[in-house]
Parts: C-alpha cells; structure tokens; sequence
C-alpha cells in the first residue's frame, strides 16, 4: 500500500514493494507471481478490511436505525481505513476500475453490498 500511495499503480512494481515491505524481490515475487496479482491481492484486501469495519458497524446492539446509520456513516472515518495511504490506494483503485474489468468487479461488488445494506 505504502508503494501505491507513493508511486501509483503504474509505477508500482515488484521491487518498489520489496522497497517498502524491506523484503527480497524473490519473496515477493513467489508470493505473487506476478505485479497484477499483487495489485488484485491488495484490492481485496483493503475491501476486505472496509468490509469487516462495516459489518461491525452494521451488526451493532443500536438504540435506533438513526444510530445505525450514524455508525456507518462513520466507518468512512475509522482511524482503520481513514489513513492517508488507504485512502490513495482507493482512489487509485477507484480510477483503474473503468479500464480494468478486475478492478471493476471487486469495486462494484462491494458498493453493491453497502448499497444493499443501507437501502
């Protein structure tokens, strides 16, 4: 992530990440195989996190549904996605996802879940 916010997803490559991860490129490249791999994986995952805060707040013990919405409206402020790294990773996600069909799917997928949630 720290390579992403830094470099951009065009310029990110293996070796910035090994860079910033202070690892050998090999482990990287093993654990990888490949930079769009890398970049899928850390997609994922930063959704998987957003998500994770946000079914917490979904699921919460609230008094009202004026609570409810007020807690996941505050998932966007959440000192555990609301970092300025994360934030440029998203936005650099967000602006590949209309040439990347990849990209495209895992975006929609959660909005669609969030969409859902809050309807």
């Amino acid at each position: 992530m720290r390579s992403i916010a830094k470099h951009g997803l065009s310029l990110t490559t293996m070796a910035t990440v090994a860079r910033e991860a202070k690892l050998s490129q090999g482990i990287i490249n093993l654990h990888f195989q490949s930079k769009e791999r890398l970049l899928e994986e850390t997609l994922m995952y930063i959704v998987s996190e957003y998500r994770s805060v946000w079914h917490k707040a979904r699921d919460g013990d609230w008094a009202s549904a004026a609570e409810k919405l007020a807690a996941l409206a505050g998932v966007d402020f959440d000192k555990r996605v609301c970092q300025r790294n994360k934030l440029a990773v998203w936005f650099a996600f967000w602006g590949e996802s209309r040439s990347r069909s990849t990209y495209r799917r895992i975006c929609t997928e959660s909005s669609r879940e969030y969409r859902q949630d809050l309807a």
